[in-house]
């Protein structure tokens, strides 16, 4: 027994709806239970109509719903939520803010669309994109082209009296503080969201506003960390006896005999404990400036017999 509804029917394959009804119809006749026929071949004839009778009407309902999943899929793009642009603020300080840490102001200002003198435009709902529909023969094609009402923003502006804004547009400030910790990182950002480039379209969200801190290179001092690193120049006879400099450090300034580290190799870095950023230790590099001359022999003499190790 065959599954085919072609050969259950006995019609060939490319039967039109109108010979699948025919041949439909005849068998059901000869093989109604009423007139002797068996029930099951009445059920298998029935089975057979029902995957074929309908078979031109499928196809178009499938046409139907290939067209409106465009349609669905078409608004759900043009409906989708994007986020506008952040921006970004730079704010400068020293190595010495860092140090202390700091408490600052900034005034924040937006640009908002007034609500009263714009509108979702008529023409494409607010979604800032239409979709034309172009019929060739059996088929639908659809295009998704930028509404030439409003230009894509999904609003119109209507000229009113409107004593809110200028133009449809209204300026909003807003003073914000922020708290810069002690050893705060280059590049720390503070986040006011949704106070950047203003959203226009209802489906859109604002970007945000975003102050980044920028710390600027020390006169002084390098910054690894908590530590920080100081370069000083002496003279040969300076490694060598020793000389009391001054660090002009942060928080105070304080001298340092550098007799203390014995004679100075300047391929070594000296470490003055807690004396670097909160927290850190103090680096110190030394560059020994070497005499351009020569020696005599009477001073050869000398400084042989001074340096006996």
């Amino acid at each position: 027994m065959s599954d085919n509804p072609y050969d259950i029917l006995n019609i060939p394959r490319n039967s039109s709806e109108e010979e699948i009804k025919r041949a439909y119809k005849k068998l059901a006749r000869e093989n109604h239970p009423d007139k002797g026929g068996s029930k099951e071949k009445f059920q298998e004839i029935n089975r057979a109509y029902e995957m074929l009778g309908n078979k031109g009407n499928n196809q178009q309902d499938i046409f139907n719903m290939f067209n409106m999943f465009n349609q669905f899929t078409n608004i759900t793009r043009n409906n989708e939520s994007k986020k506008l642009s952040n921006i970004y603020y730079n704010y400068n300080i020293s190595l010495r803010d860092v140090y202390f840490g700091l408490e600052k102001k900034f005034k924040i200002t937006v640009n908002i669309n007034c609500n009263k003198c714009n509108i979702k435009c008529s023409q494409c709902d607010g979604l800032g994109k239409r979709t034309q529909y172009i019929k060739s023969g059996p088929f639908i094609t659809n295009n998704t082209i930028t509404c030439n009402k409003c230009s894509g923003i999904g609003k119109e502006y209507i000229k009113s009296d409107c004593k809110e804004c200028n133009d449809g547009k209204i300026n909003i400030d807003k003073v914000v503080n922020i708290s810069i910790p002690v050893n705060v990182e280059n590049g720390k950002q503070y986040i006011f969201s949704e106070w950047g480039e203003q959203a226009i379209r209802e489906c859109d969200k604002s970007g945000d506003f975003i102050i980044v801190i920028m710390i600027d290179n020390d006169i002084n001092f390098n910054r690894k960390g908590n530590d920080l690193y100081y370069s000083l120049n002496i003279t040969l006879k300076e490694s060598i006896i020793g000389k009391c400099i001054t660090i002009p450090h942060f928080k105070e300034e304080f001298k340092l005999d550098l007799s203390g580290f014995g004679i100075i190799n300047p391929n070594k870095r000296y470490t003055v404990y807690d004396k670097g950023m909160p927290g850190g230790n103090l680096h110190i590099l030394f560059n020994i400036e070497y005499p351009d001359r020569s020696l005599t022999k009477e001073e050869i003499t000398e400084y042989k017999e001074v340096l006996k190790f």
